[in-house]
Formats: C-alpha cells, structure tokens, sequence
C-alpha cells in the first residue's frame, strides 16, 4: 500500500501542539478549600454544644436500628461527618482534643477518639465535598462511617525534617466511625475512632461486623490537583524559574515497611498527568498495603542528564531515610516506572556511563584545562553514573530510547527555540565553586565542553543528538528486571517502520534486554490507557511477590 508523508509532521505536531496550548490555557481546577459546611458556623458555644449532642444522638439511633439497610446507614454516616465537624471545631487545633463532653440538659456524652499512631494531621475535608473531574474511574467502597482525606500542611519547620513533603503537606485516606457505651449511672459515651481504610476493612460497631466505608478517588482527585504553582507549560519553555521546584514527593511520610514506587512524567508535563494511574493502581489491596508512591517532579526544558542527576540525589536521600537503622530490605527493592522522556531519566538511574558521556561531551584538554577539580567534579556528577543498587525493577512506558524523528521536524525546532537554554544551570554550580570564575568565563567554559551548547530536553530527543547516540547503548544493571510498554496509534505491524503511538515510534521504544513487553492501541500518553494500568499493576504485583 503507497502511503504519503508529505503532511505528516503537520499531523503528529498537531496533537503536541494542541497539548501545549492546553497545558497553558488551563486553570488549576478548583477544589473545595473549606475544609466542611460547618453545622454550627454561628451561635453561641452553648448552642453549639447542643448540636454535638444531637448529632451524636442521631448516630446512636441509627445505630441502635443497624447499618445493613442503605438508609440507616446513610443517616448514621452523616451523623458521623457531622460529629467530626464539630469536634475538630471544638478541639485544641494544634493538639485535637481526644476527650470532649457535652450535654444539653437532658443528654449529655463524653466524646473519646482516637487515631490510628501513624496519622498525622491539621484538617480533615469530607469527601463528598471533593468532586471527581479528572478520574476515568469513581473507586470507593460502600459501607459504615465518613470518609475524609486528612491533610497534614507544609511549614517551614517540617519541611526541614520531611524532604518529601510537598509544598500542600502530606495527606492520607480516613474513615470516622462512632460507637457507644452506655453506664449503669446512664453516663454515654461516644467513641469517635479515625480508621485507616487502607487496612482496615471491617469494623464492629454495637459488637455487630460491618464493611468500613473507603473512599479511594477522593484521595486521588484532591492531592494530585493541588500544583498550582507549577506550570507544565512553563517549565518546559522556562527551566530555569522552576529549578527550585524540582522535588521527590511522597503522598504521606516514607514508610521503611513499604516498597517505593517511584513515578516519573515525561515532556511538558507534571504528577497530575498520573491521577488515573495512581487511583486505579491503588484500588488494589495488595499494592496499598504494600507499597509507597513518589512523584518526581522536574521541569521538563532542562537537559535529561541534569534531570536524572537530580533524581540521582533524591533518590540517595530516600535510601538514607528508608535505611536508617541499616537493616531495611524495602530500601533496594525500589522500582521506577517513567513516561516518555521521564523514561530516559528513569534509564539513567539503572545505566552505567564509564568514561563514554565525558569523553564525548569534552572536545579536549585545551577546553577545561583552567577548570579546577572541584569544578570538574561538579561536571562529572552529570556525565558519569553507575547502576543505583537500590532499584531492582523499571518500567519504561512509550520511551524514545532512540529518539523521535518528530524533534527533528522544522515546526518543531520552532518550538525547540523558544526553549529558554538553560546554561544557567550548569554555569551555577561553577560560581558557587569558585566566586573568582566570572558569568562569561561560566559561559565560555559551559560552549566548550558542550560542543553546541548545553541541549535542551527537546534537542536530547532527536535520534541525531550526542545524547541519544551516546546513551542508547549504555549497559543496564544486570540485577535490574526491565519491562516495556508501547503505544502503537493506527495498529500497524511492529516490524513497519510507520508503526508509532504518534510521536515516538516502536523501533525507539522498543528494547531487547526487557522481561516484557506490552503493546496498547493508544497514542502517546500510553501511560493511562486501561491495558497499560493493568499491566503496571501486573509488574508491581509480581515486584511484590518477589519481595516478601
């Protein structure tokens, strides 16, 4: 069949361009900020205390009926939102005041509650108040109690002992449950207990069994969509105003009996672009319980091997957190997963360098020989790297490990030229190092070990950059289990050269040293397509099964 190219790179760039032009237009999506529709925002202290009452009252009632008809359960469950409101309206905010009594004259409770020891937290929003907009798929479990996602918020004080917290905090799924004692004096209790729905599945209320109400999406839907701060767009065309953005986040705190799972997005993009992955992944048992979820977040205009050099660092620090005491096997069993360009720095972590990358990046001795030899290290940490012995798995989704013809495109060089060139990044670390070397002397010496200047992340991506040359055939840990997943748009033959997910063609993604290989009908964002979810889960649970 006689095919004709003449407007195909009108074709691919299109939905690249329409990409970026979304990425920019987009407002971050608007979330509930209130943290709940207080039942007693007004009145006197009096009157609220008549409220808690009542409300515990009516949870009790229902409870005493039982919670196996919709109903029932519908008024115990609100009930119980409604006595986390006002308990965290009444309590110390700092401190969460675990004992609370309140009467009305002829009623009167002492509220006790309780948390499971690792739940940290300053508010706790309802999740029926957070709207799923971005989800594929709406995972909850039906059952007893209110869901809520507890948000524990970022200070500077804690940043300084939590490096993964992001700019919003920590947060984490909770499930509220009442239950109630009655004493021979007719002195009520009302225990309020915060469950962690990750683990626990069943709760016995009134010493009767019920299913625990969970909330998966809620999670998903609120946490991933709280980067504001940060513009895809932005970073891609002006690096070097989000350097100081680049970050390895955990959803909650490192966790040393959970294995990491760490993410990584690819061009033009952010976390946000794996809210389906994350919430489908984690409507797994096994994968919750087991294993943590890092985002690792960069500004996508810089150069790859930067970026990776990067991830190298924080990845260090996470190894040093999770190891602590030394004797922590979770801490080498990490595993990777990176999309498109994020693959190529997730490759970098596995990849050993030798000398190949400096001596190809160097002209000769005449063009570093007034560099000093901490100044040469600094360069070097960029261009020579071994295999990270912490990382036993990778996956590489829709990944140009060869590159893609289409950064080669004259309307895609348009693009690449808007790119701010970051040599502000390498020329930084060169006056940090010696305050004497001066911006052009930086400048002069960053031109001459990069033969054309420092790349952009677009120029590593053509197949005729040093980069790509230099890299494809760099050898992989040989302890590492590799997997792949490539997109394959229009369903062509593997072995037809136009076989392409629309941007990075199979005979780029595809690499032979894998343990599988899993080819979706889909585009480029490969990545959220149902069969690539599931064939992540697959690897993460055969990754657990191998890691007891």
């Amino acid at each position: 069949m006689t095919r004709h190219h003449s407007s195909r790179p009108f074709q691919i760039f299109l939905p690249l361009a329409t990409a970026f032009i979304l990425v920019s237009c987009a407002t971050p999506q608007q979330r509930h900020a209130n943290e709940i529709a207080l039942i007693a925002n007004t009145g006197s202290e009096e009157r609220q205390s008549e409220t808690l009452t009542s409300v515990l009252a009516k949870a009790e009632q229902a409870l005493a009926t039982g919670l196996h008809q919709p109903e029932q359960r519908s008024i115990y469950n609100q009930a119980v939102e409604d006595a986390v409101t006002l308990w965290i309206k009444h309590s110390n905010q700092d401190q969460h005041t675990q004992k609370l009594t309140v009467q009305d004259g002829t009623r009167n409770y002492q509220l006790q509650v309780s948390w499971h020891k690792k739940l940290r937290f300053d508010r706790l929003i309802p999740s029926q108040f957070i709207e799923n907009k971005a989800l594929r798929q709406d995972i909850t479990r039906e059952g007893a109690g209110a869901a809520f996602v507890a948000q524990w918020e970022s200070t500077p004080e804690r940043q300084k002992t939590e490096p993964f917290m992001s700019s919003k905090g920590y947060f984490a799924s909770v499930t509220a449950t009442l239950d109630f004692k009655r004493s021979s004096t007719g002195k009520r209790t009302a225990s309020l207990v915060l469950h962690n729905p990750n683990t626990t599945e069943h709760v016995q209320l009134r010493q009767k069994n019920y299913t625990l109400k969970f909330n998966q999406s809620a999670l998903a839907e609120y946490i991933l969509s709280l980067d504001s701060d940060f513009s895809a767009l932005g970073a891609l065309l002006r690096p070097s105003k989000y350097l100081d953005q680049i970050a390895l986040h955990s959803i909650s705190p490192p966790d040393p009996t959970r294995i990491p799972i760490i993410f990584t997005h690819g061009l033009a993009s952010e976390p946000s672009t794996w809210q389906n992955v994350y919430n489908e992944l984690r409507s797994d048992p096994v994968i919750r319980k087991r294993c943590q979820v890092y985002f690792f977040r960069y500004p996508s205009g810089v150069p790859v091997l930067y970026s990776a050099a990067i991830l190298r660092e924080k990845m260090d620090t996470l190894y040093k957190k999770l190891n602590a005491h030394g004797d922590n096997r979770r801490a080498n069993q990490m595993m990777l997963v990176g999309h498109s360009m994020g693959g190529l720095i997730t490759k970098s972590q596995i990849q050993n360098s030798g000398n190949k990358l400096w001596l190809s990046f160097v002209d000769d001795n005449k063009n570093y020989a007034h560099l000093s030899n901490a100044q040469l290290a600094t360069f070097q940490k960029y261009l020579v790297f071994k295999p990270n012995p912490h990382i036993s798995r990778v996956v590489f989704i829709a990944t140009p490990h060869r590159g893609s013809e289409l950064a080669d495109y004259w309307i895609v060089r348009l693009l690449r030229k808007l790119i701010q060139a970051p040599v502000t990044i390498i020329r930084a670390p060169l006056a940090a190092l010696d305050q004497s070397t001066s911006d052009s002397t930086a400048d002069e010496a960053t031109k001459k070990l990069f033969k054309s200047g420092v790349p952009t992340s677009m120029e590593n991506l053509s197949p005729e950059s040093n980069y790509v040359k230099q890299t494809v055939n760099l050898p992989l840990g040989k302890k590492v289990k590799v997997h792949s997943i490539v997109g394959n748009l229009k369903g062509w033959d593997l072995s037809d050269p136009e076989c392409t997910d629309g941007v990075v063609p199979y005979s780029s993604a595809h690499i032979n040293q894998i343990k599988s290989e899993v080819v979706v009908p889909y585009g480029h964002s490969a990545h959220e397509h149902p069969m690539a979810i599931e064939e992540v889960r697959r690897i993460i649970r055969l990754h657990v099964k191998k890691n007891p």
